[in-house]
C-alpha cells in the first residue's frame, strides 16, 4: 500500500501495491511469471479533490463551526424538538402513575394481611 500525506500529517491519498515493489517482484520471480503486465494506479503527486454539492459544503462548514465553538467552551445554538420533549413528559407521567398504583396495591395488600392476622 502507498499513501500520501499533507503537511500537517493527515492522510491525503491511498493506493495499491505497485508493480515494482520488492514483494511483488519476488512473488513474480518465484512463480515464474514473465508476461505479467501492470498498470500502476499510482497517480502523479498532484491529488485532486472531487467537487461536492453546495448543501454538503455548507453542512460541513456548520459542523466545523460547531466544533470550534465547543472547543472554545461555548455551546452552539440549538433547538429541541417539541416531539422529544412531549414524549419525555408523557413517559414521566406514565412512570409516576404506575408507581402510585403499585404503592396503593402494596398498601392495600399490607392492610389486608394485617386484618387477617388479627382475626
Amino acid at each position: 500500500m502507498w499513501g500520501t500525506t499533507r503537511e500537517d500529517g493527515t492522510l491525503a491519498g491511498l493506493g495499491f501495491i505497485e508493480r515494482d515493489s520488492k514483494c511483488t517482484q519476488e512473488f513474480l520471480d518465484e512463480v515464474g511469471e514473465e508476461n505479467y503486465t501492470w498498470v500502476s494506479p499510482k497517480p502523479s503527486e498532484l491529488v485532486t479533490r472531487p467537487e461536492y454539492p453546495e448543501e454538503y459544503k455548507s453542512e460541513i462548514q456548520n459542523l466545523l463551526d460547531s466544533k470550534d465553538l465547543i472547543a472554545s467552551g461555548k455551546l452552539p445554538q440549538h433547538e429541541h424538538e417539541e416531539k422529544a420533549e412531549t414524549g419525555l413528559v408523557v413517559v414521566t407521567i406514565i412512570v409516576y402513575v404506575a408507581v402510585a398504583i403499585l404503592l396503593m396495591v402494596m398498601i392495600y395488600q399490607y392492610c389486608k394481611e394485617k386484618k387477617m392476622n388479627r382475626d
